[in-house]
Parts: C-alpha cells; sequence; structure tokens
C-alpha cells in the first residue's frame, strides 16, 4: 500500500526539485555617465537610526558598487575607510547584489539593483531628487516582489580614493 503512494509523491517532488528560476534582468539600460550633475570622485553615504548604514561607489560607465556593513557603529564619514580593504573589496565584489546601474537625468537620479530572497535575485528600482552636486534624496522604492513604497533617505558625498575598479560580471 505505502509503494503505491511513494511512486506519485517522488516524481512530484523530483519535479519541483528540478524547477529552476531565473533572475530578474534590470528593467533599464546602463547609460555612461557623462556630465557633472554629481560628484563621483568618492562615496556617498546615508545615515539610519545614527549610524552610517549605506555606501556607494559612482562610476563613468553609469555602473555603481555598494559596501556594506560589518557590525561596527560608524557616525562620521571618515571611520567607514574601515571597511575599504582590498581584501574585502575582492570579497563583496563577488555578491550580486552590491551591483547596480545609477541613470541621472535632469535633477533626478535613478538606481537599480537586485535583492535576493529564497536565493533569487529580483530587481530593485529606486528613485530621488539631485539637491546639489553632493547630496541627493531617495524616496521611492519599486520592487519585482512587493511592488511600490515610499523610502527616505539623504545620501551626502565624502571624497576618496583610490575608490575599487567597476569590473564585475553582472553588468554589461
Amino acid at each position: 500500500m505505502l509503494k503505491k503512494y511513494i511512486n506519485p509523491l517522488f516524481i512530484y517532488f523530483l519535479i519541483l526539485s528540478s524547477c529552476t528560476f531565473e533572475d530578474d534582468l534590470l528593467r533599464n539600460t546602463r547609460e555612461d555617465y557623462l556630465n557633472d550633475s554629481i560628484r563621483i570622485d568618492g562615496f556617498y553615504y546615508a545615515y539610519s537610526e545614527g549610524q552610517i548604514r549605506k555606501i556607494y561607489f559612482l562610476y563613468r560607465n553609469g555602473v555603481y558598487f555598494s559596501v556594506v556593513g560589518d557590525g561596527q557603529e560608524r557616525t562620521k564619514p571618515e571611520e567607514v575607510k574601515t571597511l575599504l580593504t582590498e581584501e574585502r573589496f575582492n570579497r563583496l565584489k563577488t555578491e550580486k547584489t552590491l551591483w547596480g546601474i545609477f541613470i541621472i537625468k535632469g535633477n533626478d537620479i535613478l538606481f537599480e539593483s537586485w535583492s535576493k530572497t529564497h536565493g533569487d535575485h529580483y530587481s530593485v528600482v529606486e528613485t530621488g531628487e539631485i539637491l546639489n552636486d553632493t547630496t541627493f534624496t531617495i524616496t521611492k522604492r519599486d520592487d519585482n516582489l512587493s511592488g511600490i513604497s515610499s523610502s527616505n533617505y539623504t545620501y551626502y558625498f565624502y571624497p576618496y580614493s583610490p575608490k575599487p575598479d567597476s569590473t564585475n560580471v553582472f553588468i554589461e
């Protein structure tokens, strides 16, 4: 009697386990950044709960690279330098969710990257406004998983050199 149920159950799980999902493609196309609306000779950082949580390097080829924290509390951009070691960059560069593209049209700025849930990568678009050449805000987030939501991050520029290079395998 048990054998009668094992075969169909086995076949069902075999089919389910062989299903693969492809990562979302980016909705926008990478464009070279050819103007001077914002500075790109350093990094941008945003505060959350009084600490620097988000760091972005922007590149002329329209790519950005984000650096995540290491659990240490940092409240000043000078303190971020401790995150920026070559060893750390080499390790982080292999993570797809840390790469994305940015596009500037007039005073509008758009960032697109991937987020990860259950092993699948889905696209996330964040939009905002450029306030001046060293400051911008992100006010809206749109992802293919949970839809549109409001956001409220202000990013500030900090000069930094040398930046990690923008070579990656995720963005053409």
